[in-house]
């Protein structure tokens, strides 16, 4: 089961730095047993569930201009694009002006 509380630790952390943008998503694994495979697990705990054997990990940041919908209602997905493209359109803007002074 996927350990929550590290999920809520990367979000928070995201938040609060200086890479954070205006919508992301961030992709996060279970990994058996620190390297061990999920038989490897099943053998050592008797062939009984080993739920509690995995690790969650944070596998990676995606910016939203570059995700698809992946079931997300097409009102969010939207949203979520808009918000990205101002805040990109808004450096692009910024840099323009910085280049014309």
């Amino acid at each position: 089961k996927m350990d929550m509380a590290i999920v809520k630790s990367a979000i928070d952390d995201l938040e609060a730095s200086s890479y954070k943008t205006a919508a992301y998503a961030l992709d996060f694994g279970l990994v058996c047993c620190s390297g061990v495979s999920q038989d490897e697990a099943r053998t050592k705990n008797n062939g009984q569930n080993v739920e509690s054997s995995f690790d969650t990990l944070f596998v990676e940041w995606n910016d939203a201009y570059s995700l698809g919908s992946y079931g997300l209602s097409s009102e969010h997905y939207t949203d979520m694009l808009i918000a990205r493209w101002e805040e990109v359109a808004l450096h692009v803007r910024r840099a323009s002006t910085k280049d014309q002074t």
